[in-house]
């Protein structure tokens, strides 16, 4: 199974069933640097399964420690 690399500074908000998960600080692997990723995570609430979610152009921009907040069931404002 696909799951998140460990992330600190993330923003977190729920949509229906689906935790959506954005950005944040991480890591390649235990050698690598801290980088500012714009990557976006999805749980399943109820089979707990994770997907990585593409997104499209233009993309948004890597950051940390921001908030995010649903606006409707397609739609966060990060």
């Amino acid at each position: 199974d696909i799951q998140p690399p460990p992330i600190a500074g993330h923003s977190v908000s729920i949509h229906g069933n689906n935790m959506i998960v954005f950005g944040g600080m991480q890591r390649a692997d235990t050698a690598s640097p801290l980088v500012k990723s714009n990557s976006v995570w999805c749980l399943e609430l109820d089979t707990l399964r994770w997907k990585l979610v593409e997104t499209t152009s233009p993309k948004p921009k890597e950051r940390y420690g921001q908030s995010q907040t649903a606006l409707d069931e397609y739609h966060a404002l990060i």
